[in-house]
């Protein structure tokens, strides 16, 4: 069984006004999620409770590993180089007559002597420092965000907003995948765990509060698909095969181009609708799509919801999709649009 075929459920082949059939398109396969049963509330109150058994241990002990502010130098260095000191050379071990109080060359073995903390240390001794203070800092900065979410899934929860609920209990597992590198238990990751979420718990709770297509849209359906686009383009970012890349890229720019489309046809506006095309643009460039994807995910999404091509709709998102194009002198573009 693939990766894709966890969160595969059978197609329902009876439909009422409150059951829809939810399809992405890749490759010809279709990924269904189908709604013929109606979950309750306390189905999707356990299925919070489920995550937040999970989310909330998880959190109390991040805080105490990850003190949000705490300046943690002094400790790092004690731990690179327990025998630094403020007077001895970190290479040769020549005692000086002077002390740290700023970088120099050793004169005994000429190498730069770098200064923390009033101790002389090697380069390669900051180097890590540098590393090590770097991935910890973004950890912090996960657990804090993390707090955040879990606030909201809790004044959602009060609402009766499942289907936002859900879309931040995904995030939520977004922060632990980052915190601990994707590790869980039982085969699975943190980031799976928040793919699985945003493919069943988030789609299910929007559509059966839905009375129509449109109103599916209106629940939450488009930020599903946004959502979903960005969770698989954070995995394309970091992800390093070719073949998993192609694979990312392609589901990531259906995703867009549905959310697009969506909006299009329902005649909504997102805060998100500016970044999609963008992101489809950086999907291509780092899957090593060839640009014709771009319609032949829009003549896939259409022929999915059994609509005919031309769709006027669907005409203006490839439009606006093709018309933005990625600066290739600039790199760094590629990172700082996948948040």
């Amino acid at each position: 069984m693939g990766f894709f075929d966890l969160f595969k459920t059978p197609q329902q082949s009876t439909k009422s006004a409150q059951s829809f059939d939810v399809t992405v398109t890749v490759d010809g396969k279709n990924y269904v999620n189908g709604f013929g049963s109606q979950p309750k509330n306390a189905d999707f109150e356990a299925r919070i409770k489920r995550h937040n058994d999970i989310l909330i241990p998880f959190y109390n002990a991040q805080t105490k590993e990850y003190a949000y502010g705490e300046d943690i130098t002094e400790r790092l260095l004690k731990q690179i180089s327990p025998m630094a000191n403020s007077n001895t050379c970190p290479y040769c071990g020549v005692v000086h007559p002077f002390t740290a109080s700023r970088a120099r060359k050793c004169p005994a073995c000429s190498e730069k002597m770098v200064v923390r903390k009033g101790k002389f240390y090697t380069e390669k001794d900051i180097e890590k420092l540098d590393s090590i203070s770097s991935d910890y800092y973004e950890k912090t900065q996960q657990v804090e965000r993390l707090k955040s979410v879990l606030q909201t899934i809790q004044d959602n929860k009060l609402n009766n907003n499942y289907g936002r609920c859900f879309l931040y209990i995904s995030e939520a597992y977004d922060c632990c995948a980052v915190v601990r590198n994707q590790s869980f238990e039982g085969g699975f990751t943190f980031w799976d765990y928040g793919w699985g979420v945003l493919n069943k718990d988030a789609l299910d709770a929007v559509a059966v509060t839905a009375r129509s297509q449109s109103d599916l849209i209106m629940n939450g359906y488009s930020d599903i698909l946004y959502a979903r686009g960005m969770h698989l383009m954070r995995e394309l970012k970091n992800n390093t095969s070719d073949k998993s890349k192609t694979k990312f890229a392609k589901i990531a720019t259906n995703l867009f181009i549905e959310y697009l489309f969506e909006l299009a046809r329902n005649q909504i506006s997102d805060w998100h609708e500016e970044e999609a095309p963008k992101m489809i643009q950086v999907a291509l460039k780092l899957g090593s799509l060839d640009p014709t994807w771009i319609n032949e995910s829009a003549e896939a999404i259409l022929k999915q919801k059994n609509m005919q091509s031309p769709d006027r709709f669907m005409a203006a998102t490839v439009s606006k999709v093709q018309d933005f194009t990625i600066i290739e002198n600039e790199p760094d573009q590629l990172k700082w649009m996948i948040y």
